[in-house]
This record gives C-alpha cells, structure tokens and sequence, in this order.
C-alpha cells in the first residue's frame, strides 16, 4: 500500500512540474488561478514599477501600455515637442471598436488631461482634442469672516485660480472668482421688511499661505418708512467664508 502512495505521488509530481503541459501549468484567467503569461508580466511591471521610457514620439501613435516620455509631439501643452517628462497611460477597448484612450499627466505643471481616439488614429476622431482634469484642493472648510489673518492648508502661489464659497446671515449663498492674489466678493439681497436692497461686498487678500477679509461693507438702498425719500446707508459688512478652493 506504501509503495502504491508513493507512486501515486511521483506521477502527481511528474504532473505537476511540466509533463502536463498547459493542464498542469494553465494561465491565470477570469475562472481559475493560473500561472502569469510573460505578457501579463511585463504589463504588471510596466504599470506599477518600471514604465517604458519613450522619447520622440507623436502620443497619438503609441500602444497600448504606461510610459515615461519627453521630446512628444501632440502634448497637450505645446504643439512643438516638449523637453519635459510626462507621464502617459494608453488603454485600448475592443468593445468600442478599437477606441484608444489616453492618459496623461505632466511633471512640470502639475496638469492632467485626457482624450480619445478611434482605429484609425486620426487626430480629429474620438474627442478631437486633449480635455484637460479640473484638479481642485480645498485650502480652508468652516465659517468665518476672516476679520482676523487666517491660515490656510497650502500656499496659494501653486495656484492659478481660487474660488471661494461665502454666505450671508440673510440666506445668500454663493461663489466667487480670482486668483492667488485675492477675490473680490460681491452679492445683494432684496430687503424683506422694507422697501429697498442690501448690497454686501467683501475683499479677500491672500497673503500666500493665509487669508484675511479687507473692506467687508453693506450698503442699505431704499425707502424711509412710509415710502419717504430715499435712504442710503453704509454699514459693517455680513459677508463669511464657507471655503477656499483651489485650481490647477
């Protein structure tokens, strides 16, 4: 019965280290564990630790796979070839008719952007042109109104634009625009009790890594009682900040 075993066993073994073939030895698939093509081994180190270097290529024509480029044409930066680094994914879909897409993400400014393309590769086809990521990074979250210098989480200066979200105690929400240097804030609310208009306007300054509100006014427009003339009247403002974004 020993002997029986351990025969058993050898032919297993023998099974097992090859003479089975691809029955001994399949490849990995959706089904059953496997063994990892070459192919497959090559992509897992491309993608999560030594990507192909490319220099001099047109983006457009590269298959399917992650690389490391400089020197590209069709970058969505500059139409002359680049002499930065980049980093770009290319993705193709079988399903949609051999669609390509890529992936792209530049060293130098931070950017990231997109497009697609179809079979034939025509730069017109598929987006018909790069579609650059809105990266947003929030630099404060609460409620103030930065009467005093506030700090924020990052430097503005990495920033090309900021917008702030900001309120009022009447019910106004809102957004506004600027840049790293300060946004300017302005919003009116049709006055409920009387016959008239609040005007609220607010200023603020960034300092690179902090904040602060200058000029945050109210100006009352309208009627005395009994719909007498006019009145106009300039008070302390009403406006707080609810965050502060930032874009790339």
């Amino acid at each position: 019965m020993k002997k029986n075993n351990n025969d058993k066993l050898t032919r297993l073994l023998e099974h097992h280290i090859g003479l089975g073939g691809n029955e001994a030895h399949p490849d990995v698939d959706y089904f059953q564990s496997g063994f990892m093509p070459k192919e497959t081994f090559s992509e897992h180190k491309q993608i999560f630790e030594s990507r192909k270097m490319v220099k001099g290529q047109d983006i457009l024509t590269l298959e399917p796979g992650y690389y490391g480029a400089y020197n590209m044409t069709n970058h969505p930066i500059q139409t002359e070839p680049t002499t930065w680094f980049s980093e770009i994914e290319v993705t193709q879909s079988a399903e949609s008719g051999g669609r390509k897409l890529f992936k792209l993400y530049d060293s130098v400014s931070g950017l990231s952007y997109w497009r697609t393309t179809n079979l034939t590769g025509d730069p017109a086809s598929g987006t018909g042109f790069w579609i650059k990521n809105v990266n947003e990074v929030v630099l404060w979250s609460g409620w103030s109104d930065f009467s005093k210098s506030t700090a924020l989480a990052y430097s503005v200066d990495s920033f090309s634009e900021i917008y702030v979200k900001f309120g009022t105690s009447v019910g106004n929400v809102g957004r506004a625009y600027g840049d790293n240097k300060s946004v300017m804030i302005n919003t009116i609310n049709n006055n409920d009790t009387k016959i008239g208009i609040n005007s609220y306007e607010a200023h603020l300054i960034f300092n690179k890594d902090s904040a602060i509100i200058e000029g945050n006014t109210q100006m009352i427009i309208g009627a005395s009682e009994n719909n007498q003339p006019g009145i106009m009247q300039k008070v302390n403002g009403d406006i707080s900040i609810a965050r502060i974004v930032g874009v790339k």
